[in-house]
């Protein structure tokens, strides 16, 4: 935070410090995320108010990110390995509006929404890209606040459906990350039963959805479920390998470590 009227400026580590500059005059400058081959940061600056989103290399400096008309303020929350493609949301007094990906070649591209939710109070966010760029995931929301996880592949907002789980229609559902080779994607669900608990899945284009809190088949290996479903709300948000092949989660009883042949629990 600011402190004593100085302002709060990022860093870089590697092996010594590197203080960049404010964002211009601004006292509040946060970065949210960093490219894996170290070259790109991105994130917000502030004055009293809106907040200014940046992309910051060593060659250029930061750059602004305008939001797009009729926003008031963007933020990211995911990059590609080399830091060309950024994934987020934009807003509205402070309202999540439109998920968006920003390219240095392309600028900003509002990914929009679903066609079927179209309509007044829609609304979009993504949370993950691939390594690459070329795929981002999240949710369509219309406007009743029902939500399908989606994906985004540089021109399409695809709907990744839901499951009929334990008998309730899995119809809230988002991608909340994807693989590093954009070939698995971690979805969330909520279901009417089990008192609104989520239910964790994985997409595939090959296999569409699987339900991982019952049995699991992946190729020819079956699982059993996910840890101990009566502790509930699994979730995905932490980390998937590059492959898709492992992940990691937490539900209200601790954490889980998922692999194709086992899943590891540790229950709090």
């Amino acid at each position: 935070d600011d402190v004593g009227g100085n302002p709060t400026v990022p860093f870089i580590w590697d092996g010594s410090f590197t203080i960049l500059p404010p964002y211009d005059s601004h006292t509040g400058n946060f970065p949210s995320v960093f490219s894996d081959d170290g070259t790109t940061l991105a994130g917000n600056s502030y004055t009293s108010s809106p907040s200014f989103a940046w992309v910051w290399t060593s060659g250029t400096g930061y750059v602004l990110v305008a939001p797009p008309g009729g926003a008031d303020g963007l933020g990211f929350t995911a990059i590609s390995n080399d830091g060309n493609s950024i994934a987020g949301s934009t807003s509205l007094s402070n309202v999540t509006v439109h998920g968006f990906v920003w390219t240095r070649t392309g600028g900003l591209v509002d990914v929009g929404v679903l066609p079927a939710h179209v309509g007044p109070y829609a609304e979009s966010q993504l949370f993950d890209i691939s390594d690459d760029g070329s795929k981002a995931v999240g949710m369509s929301i219309d406007g009743s606040s029902n939500s399908l996880a989606v994906l985004w592949d540089g021109s399409t907002l695809t709907s990744l459906g839901y499951l009929v789980l334990n008998g309730s229609e899995n119809t809230d559902t988002q991608a909340t990350s994807i693989s590093g080779d954009g070939s698995t994607v971690a979805v969330v669900g909520t279901t009417s039963d089990f008192a609104n608990q989520q239910q964790p899945m994985t997409w595939t284009s090959g296999g569409g959805l699987v339900d991982l809190a019952t049995t699991t088949v992946v190729g020819s290996v079956t699982t059993g479920p996910l840890c101990d479903w009566v502790h509930g709300f699994p979730q995905f948000r932490t980390a998937m390998s590059y492959d898709g092949s492992r992940f990691t989660g937490f539900y209200n009883g601790g954490q889980y470590i998922w692999k194709p042949t086992t899943v590891s629990c540790e229950c709090g």
